[in-house]
């Protein structure tokens, strides 16, 4: 756990994060991120190689460095979190592994744009993305932005 400097947030208290190493895609070719874990949300999404806006420049989805056979590709959605930032980007399928977890057809948000006052565009805390360890729940769409 890497403990940062003390925060202002709803609480008072110290702002603490937990990262993880995640893998997108087949063992032989993958890519590697530093993702925040985050209680609150079941998304797993990382930035793309084709961001706009996206803080992250060490690790980005890159698929032209990978066979993506069985990837599947859908339109862009949007997602907003509780503190009203927001991100925008296209929901893909692909394997995923953790340590010696390695699970097949895992949903990922491929990040295209963040939004440019949220820590996602400032990344002060350098992360590629977000690992969402919240129970996930049925996400039903209008005009492409996620909606509870």
């Amino acid at each position: 756990m890497e403990k940062l400097p003390k925060a202002t947030n709803n609480v008072g208290t110290e702002d603490y994060h937990i990262y993880t190493t995640l893998y997108i895609g087949g063992t032989d070719k993958r890519n590697e991120f530093k993702l925040m874990i985050d209680t609150g949300s079941s998304w797993l999404w990382v930035t793309d190689r084709d961001c706009t806006n996206c803080a992250s420049t060490s690790n980005r989805l890159d698929y032209d460095s990978r066979n993506l056979k069985d990837n599947k590709m859908s339109a862009t959605l949007a997602y907003s979190f509780m503190d009203g930032a927001w991100i925008k980007g296209k929901r893909m399928t692909d394997n995923v592994s953790v340590g010696r977890l390695n699970a097949e057809a895992i949903d990922v948000l491929s990040v295209l744009e963040v939004d440019p006052n949220s820590i996602f565009a400032t990344n002060k805390w350098n992360f590629d993305g977000i690992l969402g360890l919240a129970p996930a729940i049925d996400v039903k769409t209008k005009d492409g932005v996620a909606i509870r």
